[in-house]
């Protein structure tokens, strides 16, 4: 039976001041737990019970309830209306225990219902956060009944729990979920409702949020507001992602902690915006595959990470203000377009390049890639390949970069076209490095200028350079081809030997008749100017001998 006590006791719902304010009723007869107030069927409904605790064992869940005669039992939820003919627990590590408490629907009228106003503490239902009670199914309950969940500090068991096709809010005061699963904690399933968690520190071996639309890939059509997760830390301890959004629309992740897990996944999912997260030897900081557009990283710190933004076939991809230090392969783009790197410092431990873009294993090649204002360095590798590394990638713009200590190359790309290399101070490492740049194939449509050098590039597959500083500096001048004179010799000064396409030649006075020109012979100290025909006038050509460099 019941223990009726009219001592004050720790745990209680609501103080006297509260009570008094809220009731006014100063009187209120207390139980000890929800199972002495689920045995009152005969109790006086003129009195509200305070109940201190919902369990003997753990402090918390308790309140204020009064008798509704006209309360269906069908009703009962376990939380804020309880059915006292409804079986009470024994063993709250009992599933179907559980399950007859919770799902319980007798036919009927009269329950005791709480009093309470705002959100729903996890511990009305029965959560324990003792770290050894499997509180699934009262998280489950609870979040299954009310929007807003608030955790209490304590470590709370949990397997899988289902979120409702409507908006969740889960936050907490130092609350740790422990997941006890291999699969997921929370999951939504149905577009368009907004998941806002704030404050929980997850740990275990299970996904923290899994978005898993069942509606399909693309959410093309629409805007939502879908995910909401603030200041939460993930100390999950396996390699599965902390946070994996499938077929999602409109988010936001911000100033989290992640450590030892797979960071963030998307696929198939537009707009993610992370904010001022934190990373820690993960295996990724953010891994987008096929399929998702717009995702944008802000102020965020990673360290000690196996990859740190990789983006597979991803459309719209921002990294701005960031460090990714110490990664093994910090940003890694493979067939991603419409990508801006901006403002970051960025550094490779292994001989894997910075930044490397290719193309998808489709081969669908990356397009409109911008790097530009960042610190991009191949800090802790003597074998390093490069700072940055391109290939199968279209309108490319490196520009306005520092890029510092590498052991082999600052650039190198390959098979890239429609892109600029420019206003970048390149340095390799004292006493390493090959070459600044090196190119791989050659296309004209790839222009290298106004970069400052401390070691020369391998312009052997480079055609369009000039005005690159730091090692020779390129040569100029005015030949001039009298009249009866085919071809014309010029010294050009310079202290290597340069390759015919190194020359570029203007016309700056008209020849008449149909002659062209060309760089027909070159040596160490001169090359030649040969016409196509015997000229008939004195003609001026301007001629650059591009910068070794």
């Amino acid at each position: 039976m019941a223990t009726i006590v009219t001592r004050s006791g720790k745990g209680s719902a609501l103080t006297h001041t509260e009570m008094d304010a809220n009731f006014n009723n100063l009187n209120n007869s207390k139980v000890e737990t929800v199972a002495s107030i689920s045995d009152l069927i005969n109790a006086s409904t003129s009195n509200n019970y305070n109940v201190l605790n919902y369990h003997s064992d753990v402090e918390g869940g308790g309140g204020v309830f009064y008798w509704d005669a006209t309360k269906a039992k069908s009703e009962h939820n376990g939380g804020t209306i309880i059915d006292p003919t409804a079986v009470y627990p024994i063993d709250w590590n009992n599933q179907t225990q559980l399950g007859t408490w919770f799902d319980t629907s007798n036919a009927g009228t009269g329950c005791w219902v709480r009093q309470f106003d705002g959100a729903v503490n996890v511990r009305w239902f029965g959560a324990k956060g003792d770290g050894v009670t499997d509180d699934t199914k009262s998280i489950q309950e609870v979040i299954t009944a009310f929007s807003s969940v608030h955790f209490l500090e304590g470590t709370y068991l949990c397997g899988e729990v289902d979120l409702p096709e409507r908006d969740t809010y889960l936050y907490a005061d130092s609350a740790i979920i422990q997941g006890t699963s291999t699969t997921h904690i929370f999951k939504q399933i149905k577009r368009g409702h907004l998941f806002k968690c704030v404050g929980l520190v997850f740990t275990g071996n299970a996904i923290a949020f899994n978005y898993d639309s069942d509606e399909g890939t693309l959410p093309n059509g629409g805007q939502f507001y879908e995910y909401h997760i603030e200041s939460c830390q993930f100390l999950i301890a396996a390699a599965v992602p902390a946070i994996r959004l499938y077929g999602s629309r409109e988010g936001l992740i911000s100033e989290c902690y992640f450590e030892g897990n797979s960071g963030i996944y998307t696929e198939f999912t537009i707009n993610t915006v992370v904010n001022s997260c934190q990373y820690k030897n993960c295996s990724y900081m953010v891994l987008s595959k096929l399929g998702s557009e717009g995702l944008i990283i802000n102020n965020a710190v990673a360290l000690g990470c196996s990859y740190g933004v990789r983006a597979e076939r991803t459309t719209g991809v921002q990294i701005n203000n960031s460090m990714i230090d110490y990664c093994d392969s910090p940003v890694y783009l493979q067939g991603a377009t419409d990508v801006l790197i901006q403002q970051n410092y960025i550094s490779t431990r292994t001989a894997s390049p910075a930044i490397r873009a290719v193309k998808y294993t489709d081969g669908f090649r990356g397009y409109n890639h911008i790097i530009k204002g960042n610190n991009i360095r191949d800090n802790h590798s003597t074998t390093g390949s490069a700072c940055i590394r391109y290939e199968e990638s279209d309108f490319v713009n490196i520009l306005d970069n520092v890029l510092g200590n590498y052991a082999s190359y600052a650039i190198v790309y390959n098979d890239i076209t429609q892109s600029k290399i420019s206003r970048n101070i390149i340095r390799n490492r004292t006493a390493l490095g090959t070459n600044s740049i090196l190119a791989l194939t050659d296309d004209s449509s790839v222009s290298v200028f106004d970069n400052t050098l401390t070691q020369t590039m391998n312009r052997t597959y480079i055609s369009s350079t000039w005005s690159n500083a730091g090692f020779v500096t390129e040569n100029t001048g005015e030949a001039v081809a009298t009249s009866g004179n085919s071809s014309v010799v010029v010294t050009h000064g310079v202290s290597y030997t340069p390759a015919k396409k190194d020359i570029q030649l203007t016309q700056t006075a008209p020849i008449t008749g149909s002659y062209t020109f060309f760089v027909s012979a070159v040596t160490s100290t001169s090359f030649t100017i040969t016409f196509t025909g015997v000229l008939s006038n004195t003609v001026g050509i301007a001629w650059r001998v591009a910068s070794r460099a």
